[in-house]
């Protein structure tokens, strides 16, 4: 697949993927090291907890990443202790990066695919979609009319000659040193207003130039980007707004969520009452049989069991975000035919390269603990288990799809946040309503 860059501190870096899907669904677990390599701490480990069994006889001869390579799956990774800890700060929901990741497009531009809420970029003005037209480096103008005016573009930022840029709409951003944040995971929007959370990553912030004038009366947008750091307590927040605004239509846009944390997952579910305290997944693997039961939540988070709810997904939803579609499945929250599924055209499938999918979730049904080596500070992520819905069904590999009888919108790539393809389902809730009232 293509890589698309990122602004991080005042560097940039590349991924190697326009959709990631390695966000952990999982607890970390404390491990009691042994005064072994850690070559040979990973094959141990690798032998008490991975899912399925592993022979691993070469050991002394591998370094961890390269037995984490040879022998385990896509999800698994070997974290030094530098990587695991800078692992656990970006979990907790801190960052330092500008929050804006790009990607060169022929015939578009350096397009802004991702857009974190509370960063540096949201707070400029900088959302999905928008196109940067020009940098100033070393007092000169560069207009990016191509991936290697991008990576200029880049180099640039990260070594400190350019400190402005310009979008297509003419926005002028100011490139500073950018201090921590907490990231807002959740944006509720309606008609006439949006908010999203900002300091402390538990203070809502009303931001009117993001509201969704389509938006039928009684209807609110909740987009969550992510089951980590505070978005638990963020969607609590938005339910209870949702409610004080006497909302009765939710549109749930769990598009490009990778997943998360389990306990966060729990704790998301629950504000839905018809899935609070019940079962969320099964998780079963070689040393794991294990259910997990939502919490419970109080009145004023708890969206009723009334209210109409729509779900909007794509290829990079995954994990965690599968496991909340499939309780509100489960549970009567919604149906098939109340998701929605983004369908990329050709353009797209052949700029995300082999593997891309469409009109289809991720397919991740499948647990990782992160577990600790206590003497060395490092860390190995493994799959321990495969999950199962509370029906018992397995979407590993599978992925929610077209075929499970969910409808298609059409997805201009790479526009994910408010855009056509909301506008689409806003038009479906408007035509069945209409159809209800004939």
């Amino acid at each position: 697949m293509k890589s698309m860059k990122k602004f991080s501190g005042k560097k940039i870096t590349a991924v190697t993927a326009i959709i990631a899907c390695v966000i952990i669904l999982g607890v970390v677990l404390g491990a009691c090291a042994q005064s072994t390599s850690s070559s040979q701490w990973v094959a141990d480990t690798i032998s008490r907890y991975y899912y399925t069994d592993v022979e691993i006889n070469d050991a002394d001869s591998l370094s961890p990443s390269e037995i984490v390579s040879k022998y385990l799956d896509e999800y698994s990774a070997y974290y030094t202790a530098q990587e695991y800890a800078e692992l656990l700060y970006g979990n907790a929901g801190n960052s330092v990066s500008y929050g804006a990741g790009l990607v060169f497009l022929p015939g578009e531009g350096a397009v802004v695919i991702t857009c974190t809420g509370n960063s540096p970029a949201w707070k400029s003005g900088i959302r999905v979609g928008d196109v940067i037209y020009s940098a100033i480096i070393d007092g000169k103008e560069l207009v990016i009319d191509s991936a290697e005016d991008l990576s200029a573009f880049t180099a640039a930022t990260s070594d400190g000659t350019c400190t402005t840029f310009y979008l297509a709409s003419g926005l002028r951003v100011d490139l500073e040193e950018y201090s921590q944040y907490k990231q807002s995971y959740v944006l509720i929007a309606t008609d006439s207003s949006a908010w999203y959370f900002t300091y402390d990553g538990l203070t809502m912030q009303e931001s009117a130039s993001d509201a969704i004038p389509s938006l039928p009366g009684g209807t609110a947008y909740i987009c969550l980007s992510e089951f980590s750091g505070d978005a638990a307590t963020q969607f609590q927040f938005a339910a209870e707004k949702f409610n004080s605004l006497g909302c009765d239509t939710l549109i749930l846009d769990l598009r490009s969520n990778p997943g998360g944390e389990l306990d966060i997952t729990g704790q998301i579910a629950a504000c839905f009452e018809n899935v609070a305290g019940k079962t969320l997944l099964t998780a079963k693997g070689k040393s794991v049989d294990d259910t997990y039961t939502c919490p419970s939540a109080e009145s004023r988070f708890t969206i009723k069991s009334g209210v109409e709810v729509k779900v909007m997904a794509n290829s990079g939803t995954a994990s965690a975000s599968e496991v909340l579609m499939g309780a509100l499945l489960d549970y009567g929250v919604i149906s098939y035919s109340d998701i929605y599924l983004s369908s990329y055209g050709e353009e797209y499938l052949a700029l995300a390269g082999e593997g891309a999918r469409t009109e289809q979730t991720y397919g991740k049904g499948c647990m990782q603990y992160i577990i600790p080596n206590s003497q060395t500070g490092e860390a190995l992520r493994l799959t321990a288990a495969i999950l199962y819905w509370p029906d018992g069904n397995c979407i590993n590999d599978r992925g929610i799809t077209k075929a499970d009888g969910c409808n298609t919108v059409s997805a201009p790539y790479p526009s994910h946040a408010v855009n056509t393809e909301v506008e689409q389902v806003i038009s479906a809730i408007s035509q069945d309503s209409a159809a209800a009232a004939a």
